[in-house]
């Protein structure tokens, strides 16, 4: 929004600024994801889900899975493919 700014001295001499404080730029991200697979005998291993660094925003930047707490950590081990 924009903002006005008053300043009077001591002695009653006025000065004034006008200042616009904008919106940040909307952070945008992309992640990757490793197929679940099975190992050597037949059990199903979990996936990783890396999110890339945003190309937004401002460092540093922490994450969250599934409304976990936020953390500096970037890849989380999903353990069910959800089915």
């Amino acid at each position: 929004g924009s903002y006005t700014f008053y300043v009077k001295d001591s002695k009653g001499c006025t000065g004034l600024v006008n200042v616009t404080i904008t919106q940040p730029t909307a952070l945008t991200t992309t992640a990757s994801a490793t197929p679940f697979k099975c190992n050597a005998t037949n059990v199903k291993q979990s996936s990783d889900v890396t999110i890339d660094v945003p190309t937004t925003g401002t460092a540093p930047y922490t994450y969250s899975f599934q409304g976990g707490a936020f953390t500096g950590v970037r890849t989380f081990s999903v353990a069910d493919n959800g089915t």
